[in-house]
């Protein structure tokens, strides 16, 4: 049984679409005031908007609720938590800290307690349950500043700790494998996008894209304003087109090549 030539298109469409659904944007806080989204694979850097506050190399940054906001925090803004847009970078509201320095964060979604997980400098990392909630210490110590966190509500959690990136449990705080640091450095940005890790640090203007079962480095690429240092990384939905994944562009190639046939069928 032959499937007409619409219904192939449609399916490859569909493809394309659950692709797109499915992709983050990577996003980070610069030493410019700027919250940008960042390409992995070429390096490419493009301005969202300002940042609240100023920002340091202490800064917090992830996706939250589902990817549809990003929440960001500064060891200078007055403890505070800011839930942004992030399309357009727009403050959509403000929380308190129960912890005003901050130099990571992460987000899960759970069934009437929400968790913000965060750095603490040099003791338990910190877990709360909801925005503004009291802090509850949850991990082991030895996250300094400056650090990263990834989850970005992608299910699974990572923290720079002891010289090393960890991943942790968000239901107890145990460690549960420690994938090394293959890019040297303190790691001041980290994000998760439910495949891959992603990863910079407070010294050197690159991205770095991790497996995130082994840690190593799949894909380094340079900013091209070499002065340019992004402290926080997040993970959230956002308005970057991702690349077809590989089940849509072998349906893609096969419509081409259905198309090709029925255009010489018809010409003979």
């Amino acid at each position: 049984m032959r499937m007409p030539l619409f219904v192939c298109i449609a399916f490859v469409a569909a493809l394309l679409c659950a692709d797109a659904a499915l992709a983050d944007s990577i996003y980070g806080v610069t030493n410019r005031n700027q919250i940008v989204v960042i390409n992995p694979i070429t390096g490419d850097v493009s301005v969202v908007g300002a940042t609240p506050v100023g920002v340091s190399n202490i800064s917090g940054l992830s996706g939250a609720e589902g990817g549809a906001v990003l929440i960001y925090s500064s060891d200078i803004g007055g403890g505070l938590l800011y839930r942004l847009n992030p399309l357009t970078g727009a403050l959509l509201s403000t929380h308190a800290l129960p912890i005003t320095n901050r130099g990571g964060l992460s987000y899960q979604t759970n069934p009437g307690a929400d968790s913000i997980f965060s750095i603490n400098d040099g003791a338990p990392f910190v877990r709360q349950l909801g925005y503004g909630a009291a802090p509850l210490a949850f991990g082991v110590a030895g996250a300094t500043f400056p650090g990263g966190m990834g989850g970005d509500d992608n299910g699974r959690h990572f923290i720079f700790l002891s010289g090393a990136i960890q991943e942790f449990d968000p239901n107890t705080g145990a460690l549960l494998a420690n994938l090394g640091n293959r890019v040297g450095g303190a790691i001041s940005g980290l994000a998760y996008d439910a495949g891959n890790l992603y990863v910079t640090t407070d010294s050197a203007g690159f991205i770095y894209t991790l497996d995130a079962n082994t840690g190593a480095v799949l894909n380094q690429r340079a900013f091209a304003d070499s002065s340019l240092r992004v402290f926080g990384l997040g993970a959230a939905d956002g308005n970057v087109v991702p690349e077809p994944g590989t089940l849509a562009m072998v349906g893609l190639g096969g419509v081409l090549l259905l198309v090709r046939r029925r255009r010489a069928r018809a010409a003979s």
